[in-house]
């Protein structure tokens, strides 16, 4: 063919684009000088036609090898078949050789046994990739599939014309990026050479060839061909196109931001809302809940009464200010436990805390009705020893009876009476009867310390001690806001001050710009001019320059130091301010925390097993886990969100007072924060159990609880929360909880008793002698008799003795008549006065021997010391001690002292000296002696006419 068409000899050896074809190692002219291309298509046609074991079609008729040659070129011309499409001569077709082979056989036969190249496809079977190798067909099956080629595309338009065209090779130049870019591309010192192959490869690129580059590469080249474009386009633009081309580019920056951070936010939105989605704990599949200890109490106190003594503790602790504003020592869980099983040895520890619960409940005014035997019980001397008695008789329930007799309304009386009823059982106060607060069970004294509290929390006193924290608690915010407002109103000021120093530079900012380079000109012309004559000059004048220089260093290192003072000085103020708002900061929270706790104490949350975990005050330190706190008393019920009900009511045991409904508001909450249609309902309630208590005392297990915790689950994630925002409180809680505990002074309580009642019985006979108010010789054999009693028998009788020995005119209260003072008279009238009140009288004496028969009955029954104690106090409080001679003051001088010279009167009791007297008395007088004040008219009278 190219032997009879010299004219396309130099088409058919390039490639249709005019480029020389890419040899392959695999063809076989990469070996040696290529054919000539007369020799390549003889010996490739005698390959083709006279080797093939293919049959042409019509082979009777067929003409010679020339003619079929020129018959299957004017079907196939070489511009489709490709560059690596080569046409053989002439020649023999041989007879066997005109079989055809069958559909398969003719996809796998092999032109001229080379691989085909990715340009030469056949028309019927196209390459899928680049990369995969295709044998190559007959001239024969080429010629013969030409027919079905036209036919098979749809849109073809049955034409030849109409196969799909071959793929090009992408340019040097791309191939040459792709190597470099494989080989440099994590080598920093290579970027800017690879920067500069990227823009000569997007200047030199079709967006064919862009299109055809690998992914990571086309991205760079497209936006390096962009970043070309957009420099030709702009160096072509006038002032005018640039400006409204750089507002438009804004305008769509805006947009686009605004877009994105629309999608942003609702992005954020959505993950926030998924967040936010709460489902019933036990239903969430997560981890395991760590496995915390018992709460380590001491023998013979069960496990499930902890919560008792941690209710006493924090109402200790959270009204400190009313019940011990002065206590050095606060009252410790570990303590009161220790002491609740000690039996005697506890007797110090548990009558303090006894004594503090009296102290607030007997000196308030619900306590005016509590009386033995006529006398109120606030009268009654309040001390260790006496602790134990005054309780029982606090708690006992005539008190109440007669209480709610006296009441006005006659259904609070009742409900009253109920609820005081209902407080401390009988058997309890029975056992006080007969034995020592310290000699009862755990759970007794626990039952009658927490009914003490629910007695207090009634007083007017612990109302007006919340209502002044409550005060504080505004006071404290209304400084708070003060504050604020005024941090508030300095930024304004500040941000007006500075918006009017802005526009000011702005007007004068042109004027002093063009100064200030007039001014750096002048300065710069002048320093070169110093320069110039410092060097002309001479010795002197260099002499000069340097001390100037040395007074110049001397004022900038003065200037440096009072800077440095200045700077030093404004830090301490920063570090003073800081301070103050710290311990501002402190009291605030402190103030907040105290008003929140004189209210009521609940619980931090519960887990999925509805566990409630609790984190007490200082004196109960850890955090706690409560098991099983649910029991017959308390109605846990749930209302399901399509239900119009209320949300959640739980009612909690008297006994659980002081621990507030923590899951009620915790409902509550979640019902107002959430709408309807989201609101997450719980679906199981806590189950009846043991009651027991569990302590975190480790921050590990603190941290795997918080990990364990699931953030979307209806109770834990609010556990989880609250646990997260008083971590720092938890961890300084378990840091508490390590500290080893002192331990109880040891005591024996019963000889405490006994040895405190010899010695009160002693002091009373001792100030009865020395005050002149009784009967009484404290000799040593009196003292040797009262240390060797040992019966109550013995020390009532004593009691009883020391009674009889009092003047009955320095007796008081049920011991004494009442006596009313009254002016004095003539004769007639006093008589008459007499007669009057005789009948009187007579009834006030039968009631004194009423009242003082009762007492005696009840000290010759007394059943324990505290009892014994009790009525000796009662005896103590009847006695006028401020008339004793002990304390006895001249009424005329206001002086002490000369007491052989000092007389009392026998009626007011009251002292004066011999020498102040008028007329003044050498010696006391024998038999009564009356003062100028006590002595009647008549007798006056008298005195003056003598």
């Amino acid at each position: 063919y190219m032997a009879l068409n010299p004219s396309a000899k130099r088409k058919s050896s390039r490639s249709p684009e005019r480029k020389l074809p890419k040899k392959s190692k695999a063809d076989g002219s990469s070996l040696g000088q290529p054919l000539s291309p007369t020799l390549w298509c003889h010996v490739h046609l005698e390959k083709s036609i006279i080797g093939s074991p293919l049959k042409v079609k019509n082979s009777k008729n067929s003409n010679c090898p020339k003619e079929e040659l020129e018959e299957v070129m004017k079907i196939v011309s070489p511009a489709k078949l490709g560059s690596n499409f080569h046409i053989p001569k002439r020649s023999r077709l041989g007879k066997g050789n005109s079989k055809s082979l069958d559909k398969k056989q003719r996809g796998k036969r092999v032109l001229n046994g080379q691989k085909s190249s990715g340009k030469a496809k056949s028309p019927r079977k196209g390459l899928k990739t680049p990369k995969m190798k295709m044998k190559q067909i007959t001239l024969l099956d080429m010629a013969k599939g030409t027919t079905k080629v036209s036919r098979a595309p749809r849109n073809s338009g049955g034409t030849p014309g109409s196969s799909r065209k071959p793929q090009k090779h992408l340019p040097p130049a791309a191939l040459h990026l792709i190597a470099y870019y494989k080989e440099n591309k994590d080598r920093e010192d290579k970027k800017s050479a690879l920067s500069c192959i990227i823009s000569k490869t997007a200047r030199l690129l079709s967006n064919e060839d862009r299109a055809r580059l690998p992914e990571d590469l086309r991205g760079l080249v497209q936006k390096r061909y962009e970043l070309l474009e957009h420099r030709k386009r702009w160096a072509t633009m006038t002032e005018e196109q640039r400006k409204e081309y750089m507002k438009k580019k804004r305008e769509k920056l805006k947009e686009k931001l605004k877009e994105r951070a629309k999608e942003r936010k609702e992005k954020e939105m959505k993950e926030k809302l998924e967040k936010q989605r709460r489902f019933e704990d036990q239903d969430l599949k997560g981890k395991t809940l760590p496995t915390f200890k018992l709460v380590d109490t001491p023998e013979g106190l069960p496990n499930t009464l902890f919560g008792d003594v941690a209710m006493v503790v924090e109402f200790l602790s959270c009204y400190s200010g009313l019940l011990m504003p002065d206590a050095q020592y606060p009252i410790t869980a570990v303590s009161l436990m220790e002491a609740l099983c000690a039996e005697k040895g506890g007797f110090l520890y548990l009558n303090r805390v006894l004594v503090i619960l009296l102290q607030t409940l007997l000196q308030d005014e619900i306590a005016e009705d509590y009386a033995e035997l006529g006398m109120k019980l606030s009268e009654i001397p309040l001390t260790l020893h006496s602790a134990s008695e005054l309780v029982r008789l606090c708690l006992r329930k005539s008190d109440v009876q007669e209480e709610s007799e006296v009441s006005d309304n006659v259904d609070e009386s009742k409900d009253l009476a109920a609820f005081e009823d209902n407080e401390v059982q009988d058997e309890f106060l029975e056992k006080l009867e007969t034995s020592e607060f310290f000699e009862l069970t755990p759970e007794e004294k626990l039952r009658i310390l927490g009914a003490l509290c629910h007695r207090i929390l009634m007083t007017y006193s612990v109302q007006d001690h919340v209502e002044a924290k409550q005060q504080a608690s505004a006071e404290l915010w209304k400084e708070r806001l003060a504050i604020l407002k005024e941090e508030n109103d300095k930024k304004r000021a500040e941000k007006q001050k500075r918006k009017e120093m802005v526009a000011k530079t702005k007007e004068n900012g042109k004027e002093e710009h063009v100064m200030g380079r007039n001014e750096k000109k002048k300065h710069e012309i002048m320093k070169i001019e110093h320069r110039v004559e410092i060097e002309a000059d001479d010795m002197i004048s260099a002499v000069k320059s340097r001390r100037l220089l040395a007074i110049q260093a001397k004022k900038e290192r003065e200037q440096q130091e009072i800077q440095m003072r200045v700077r030093m000085e404004k830090e301490a103020e920063e570090e003073r301010i800081r301070r103050h708002k710290a311990a501002a900061e402190k009291t605030f929270q402190d103030g907040i925390a105290k008003a929140k706790l004189v209210m009521r104490r609940t619980p931090i949350g519960t887990d999925r097993n509805h566990n409630r975990y609790w984190l007490f005050s200082d004196e109960v330190p850890g955090l706690f886990i409560e098991k099983g706190w649910v029991h017959e008393s308390i109605d846990y019920r749930f209302t399901l969100p399509h239900q119009k009900k209320e949300d959640l009511k739980k009612d909690y045991s008297p006994g659980e007072k002081r621990k507030s409904t923590g899951n009620d508001s915790r409902g509550s909450k979640l019902h107002r924060s959430m709408p309807t249609t989201d609101l997450p309902a719980e679906t199981t309630t806590p189950k009846q159990g043991q009651n027991l208590w569990f302590l975190c005392d480790s921050q590990k297990d603190l941290d795997e609880l918080l990990d364990c915790l699931h953030p979307q689950g209806v109770r834990e994630s609010q556990l989880k929360e609250r646990l997260e925002k008083k971590y720092q409180d938890i961890t300084h809680s378990i840091h508490l909880a390590r500290k080893q505990n002192l331990g109880l002074k040891s005591c024996d309580g019963n000889q405490q008793l006994l040895n405190y009642l010899r010695s009160d019985l002693i002091e009373v006979a001792t100030r009865l002698q020395k005050g002149g108010l009784g009967y009484v010789d404290v000799t040593p054999e009196y003292e040797a008799k009262v240390y060797s009693l040992e019966s109550l028998k013995d020390f009532g009788e004593c009691v009883i003795a020391l009674q009889a020995g009092v003047v009955k005119k320095f007796l008081q209260g049920f011991m004494a008549p009442k006596q009313k003072r009254r002016k004095h008279q003539g004769e007639d009238y006093i008589a008459r006065a007499d007669e009057i009140d005789e009948d009187k009288k007579m009834a006030e004496e039968a009631k004194v021997a009423s009242a003082m028969e009762k007492w005696k009955t009840a000290i010759r029954e007394a059943q324990t010391f505290s009892r014994m104690h009790v009525l000796l106090g009662m005896l103590d409080a009847c006695i006028k001690w401020d008339m004793s001679a002990e304390n006895a003051r001249c009424k005329v001088c206001r002086k002490k002292g000369e007491d052989d010279k000092l007389i009392l009167c026998d009626e007011c009791n009251k002292a004066f000296h011999l020498f102040c007297l008028r007329p003044a008395l050498y010696e006391i007088p024998d038999g009564e002696w009356q003062c100028p004040a006590c002595q009647p008219s008549t007798a006056r009278r008298s005195s003056r006419s003598r």
